[in-house]
């Protein structure tokens, strides 16, 4: 079975691919480290992407220059060396069902950096655009930041790179370190337990069974209140209709 979901994005959102890419460029040096050369490129390759408001097309130009600078300093941090970015990552796992039985999955992905550790061991990093990063509280179990270790631990990622697990990150571009720091908001979840199954591949397989089973029950969680869905969600009262 193979289930995929994509919601449409807005094109104001578009400026984060320019970001990606950006980032991707200056990973592998076709970019230089700098703002103002970056900036340059950009303006040669924005006025391609559709806004429905020039003030939209503006005002998400100079995010991406914010977005930019926080992963210029980010990138020339030295507590971590770059192994690759943009890499491609596949795993098949087998994984527990909550009846007690054993479900594969096949996993398939990309990654957006891949550092290493002075320990050796790999860390995945993931950027994000985001204006509401997830609670602190939510990043040690945060399931995309877990699957990313997997395809560490299970030897799943492009070119297979020596080491160990080294946990995973999210890079916050929209988001600044403090008050007193520009820098972005950097999101780090420890590695992965060494007993099996991992909380991960529970979640995992909790996720199987549902589309096995084909019943989504609607729950409602942090993500509700942004929701694009919410007026036609059974889990929210003010969605159902009135029937007099």
């Amino acid at each position: 079975m193979v289930a995929k979901a994509e919601t449409r994005r807005p094109p104001s959102t578009r400026f984060g691919s320019v970001v990606h890419a950006v980032a991707d460029f200056i990973g592998k040096e076709q970019l230089p480290a700098d703002l103002d050369s970056v900036d340059s490129y950009i303006d040669r390759v924005w006025h391609e992407l559709r806004f429905e408001a020039p003030w939209q097309s503006q005002a998400d130009r100079a995010e991406a220059r914010v977005a930019i600078s926080r992963f210029i300093e980010y990138h020339l941090r030295h507590d971590r060396e770059l192994v690759g970015t943009e890499l491609g990552a596949g795993a098949t796992l087998t994984v527990p069902a909550p009846d007690g039985s054993a479900l594969d999955v096949v996993l398939g992905g990309s990654i957006d950096r891949l550092e290493r550790d002075m320990q050796g061991n790999l860390v995945v990093i993931d950027l994000k655009n985001m204006k509401n990063p997830p609670a602190t509280k939510h990043i040690p179990e945060h399931a995309q930041l877990g699957v990313y270790q997997l395809f560490v631990r299970e030897r799943g990622i492009d070119g297979e790179p020596e080491g160990g697990v080294g946990g995973a990150g999210l890079v916050q571009l929209r988001k600044a370190e403090s008050s007193k720091s520009d820098a972005p908001q950097v999101q780090m979840q420890p590695p992965l337990p060494s007993e099996s199954p991992t909380w991960v591949e529970i979640k995992l397989g909790e996720a199987a069974e549902v589309i096995r089973s084909e019943n989504f029950e609607a729950r409602r969680n942090q993500h509700c209140e942004r929701c694009a869905y919410r007026t036609a969600c059974p889990a929210q009262s003010e969605g159902l209709p009135v029937i007099t």
